[in-house]
């Protein structure tokens, strides 16, 4: 079937789609885009009309009498395919995705177009994996997952790092550094967590079954998680909670498996320098963890989600632009591995240090959009040109070669640096 559009942004009235609809228009006036084909569907068009209006104002410029606007309910099937049917990309900026994902992904796989999203949810991309992923490679259809925040940086990082180590790499440590003045995230983040906490134990044995999978590897030096550590350089820090870490580990034992490559081992960790603000992210995941075990706990976290996560998630509460606009983010990925000429592989002679750091502005929303849609022109040129492509539902770090990423964010002012000898 002929493709009508190259890439329908569905979900396009939500606070991450909003987003990207404006990156997206300013990304295709600054190369030129004349002939790039999009489209927008959500399920209140008259809000979307109207989110639209907003974003010309903002921008200065029309361009929504050129958009084709679908009405669609996730709820209804058969709405979704006669809707994705018409793209050869759908990009998924609904979530929370393991309430609203999988029909999203079952409806583009039937409608012969390819998909990706922006998920952090663990539980959703690796439930994801098992039940579609041979389906998916079967029709010769890409489904790859965590194109934003989470986790280009971490996935598409530690690859770059991988490639550019001069020598073996064992492991990275992620450092993430958040610079805000006291900033609220999307209430949807946060119902994201509460699902996540509520099936933490169902992951768990899911995690088995998917990496039973993988072709078994022996690390010559195992990297251990720490629940806390102080420092030198990044201060206190605590693992990050995010999906970085099990989309890493699933790319590199994907491409170890497939490739032969050498797979590298990962930690993430959020770094903080404020000990009050520890305290808090300790509480708040207590509370996630013991009430998110039982129905009437979920609610009192869902309803009074600004009281126990003391501010940081308020419903109703969107975060201010000019507030994001003068966040920034530095991740730093230091590689420990073996010099080039190394034979024995132990702890005793891995003394080469390497590091990739990445840097920009408002990760969790202006900057998750500039990698999106960046991500999305790249999956659309590696399908038109048919090069090197892994169907399936995959990570990105399978789906695509280091440099294919890195010199599109370091075009969107995104600055990625590689420090040969730490």
């Amino acid at each position: 079937m002929t493709k009508q559009f190259d890439l329908l942004i569905f979900g396009a009235t939500g606070f991450t789609g909003r987003f990207v609809v404006e990156r997206l228009v300013q990304t295709i006036d600054r190369y030129g885009l004349k002939d790039f084909r999009w489209a927008v569907a959500a399920r209140n068009v008259n809000q979307l009309r109207q989110y639209l209006r907003d974003t010309e104002q903002y921008l200065g410029r029309k361009f929504a009498h050129e958009l084709e606007i679908f009405e669609t309910d996730i709820e209804s099937e058969q709405s979704l395919r006669q809707v994705f049917a018409r793209s050869k990309l759908v990009m998924n900026c609904v979530g929370p995705y393991s309430l609203l994902g999988e029909p999203v992904i079952k409806a583009c796989l039937d409608s012969d177009a390819h998909y990706m999203d922006l998920s952090g949810e663990p539980l959703f991309l690796e439930q994801m994996h098992l039940r579609y992923d041979r389906i998916a490679k079967e029709r010769r259809l890409c489904a790859v997952g965590s194109c934003g925040f989470d986790s280009i940086p971490s996935d598409i990082g530690l690859s770059y790092l991988k490639k550019k180590f001069p020598g073996r790499l064992n492991h990275a440590e992620h450092y993430l550094q958040l610079h805000t003045d006291g900033r609220k995230f999307n209430y949807a983040t946060w119902r994201a967590l509460v699902e996540g906490f509520k099936y933490r134990d169902q992951l768990r044995s899911m995690r088995e079954q998917l990496f039973a999978q993988y072709k078994p590897f022996s690390w010559p030096v195992v990297l251990k998680r720490q629940t806390f550590r102080r420092h030198d350089q990044f201060g206190y820090c605590i693992p990050f909670p995010g999906s970085d870490r099990s989309v890493v580990i699933r790319s590199q034992m994907q491409r170890y498996s497939e490739r032969g490559e050498l797979p590298a081992q990962c930690e993430v960790y959020f770094s903080i320098n404020n000990p009050m603000d520890i305290l808090k992210l300790v509480a708040m995941n207590y509370n996630l963890k013991m009430l998110s075990r039982f129905e009437k706990g979920e609610r009192l976290l869902l309803q009074y989600s600004s009281l126990l996560s003391f501010g940081t998630f308020e419903r109703n509460v969107l975060p201010d632009r000019k507030a994001l606009e003068a966040n920034k983010f530095k991740f730093t990925l230091v590689g420990h591995g073996w010099p080039q000429g190394i034979s024995t592989f132990t702890g005793d002679t891995m003394t080469q240090t390497s590091a990739v750091i990445i840097s920009g502005g408002d990760l969790a929303y202006i900057d998750t959009a500039k990698i999106s849609v960046q991500t999305a022109l790249a999956l659309l040129e590696k399908l038109q040109r048919n090069d090197n492509v892994h169907y399936g539902v995959i990570t990105p770090a399978v789906a695509f070669e280091p440099e294919e990423i890195v010199s599109r964010l370091r075009n969107e002012g995104i600055q990625i640096e590689f420090i040969s000898k730490l």
